[in-house]
């Protein structure tokens, strides 16, 4: 005769997971705990993991002679950026280089280097690209991201994009507070890595969350009573 217990069949009830814990914990001596259930806070706690640690880099992608991770890659969707005046008709200096690719410099006799020689002068046209300076507010470390490289795109030809290594002045390029002090996409710009989009958001609300609260807390403060909650 097959003896009877108190636990249920896992194939009868489907749960049998769920079964075998809550028998294992009954059976547990109340009075002591195992050495192998307690356990030291492991100093990696005492640090909140950074949004983008352990993120894999997406492809590199050709700009210029060269070739950068594509998740460093800000787009700018506007083809057509206002072109400064001033930039037109300006002349420029090109100087004669050495065998190396330097400036030649003449020495006078005070062993003092002159300005570089000139080789031609021509009149150009300056083109002016979008811009933007970012400044992270923890630490003041300020970032100009200049869209004046080049990338192409199928079916939308060539893009003008910038080079954003740091995801902190990336972030705060692609996201933006408004007026009422919630956090905002900036459409203005594309992601050639559009799978880092969550974690840039972290990274934003991150460096922002003291100002973006403060917004909060005076809206709530100016509010009309009426609409506050009783």
């Amino acid at each position: 005769m097959t003896k009877q217990t108190g636990l249920k069949s896992p194939a009868k009830t489907g749960e049998g997971e769920e079964d075998e814990i809550e028998s294992d914990l009954k059976n547990l001596d109340p009075d002591f705990l195992d050495s192998d259930e307690i356990g030291e806070i492991p100093e990696s706690a005492e640090s909140t993991p950074h949004p983008f640690a352990g993120y894999p880099l997406g492809r590199k992608v050709k700009i210029g002679s060269g070739e950068v991770s594509s998740t460093f890659l800000v787009i700018l969707k506007d083809k057509d950026v206002h072109q400064d005046p001033s930039g037109r008709s300006v002349e420029h200096a090109f100087f004669k280089k050495d065998a190396d690719g330097n400036d030649v410099k003449a020495v006078d006799g005070d062993g003092k280097f002159k300005p570089a020689v000139v080789a031609s002068r021509k009149i150009i046209n300056l083109r002016s690209y979008h811009n933007r300076v970012t400044v992270n507010p923890n630490g003041g470390e300020a970032h100009d991201a200049v869209f004046d490289r080049k990338i192409k795109v199928k079916n939308r030809g060539e893009m003008y994009c910038a080079v954003i290594p740091n995801p902190v002045h990336r972030a705060m390029v692609c996201f933006l507070i408004d007026k009422k002090g919630k956090m905002r996409v900036d459409k203005r710009y594309l992601l050639a890595d559009p799978n880092q989009r969550n974690r840039l958001r972290q990274v934003f609300t991150g460096v922002h969350y003291q100002q973006m609260n403060a917004e909060r807390l005076a809206q709530k403060h100016f509010a009309d009573p009426g609409d506050q909650d009783e």
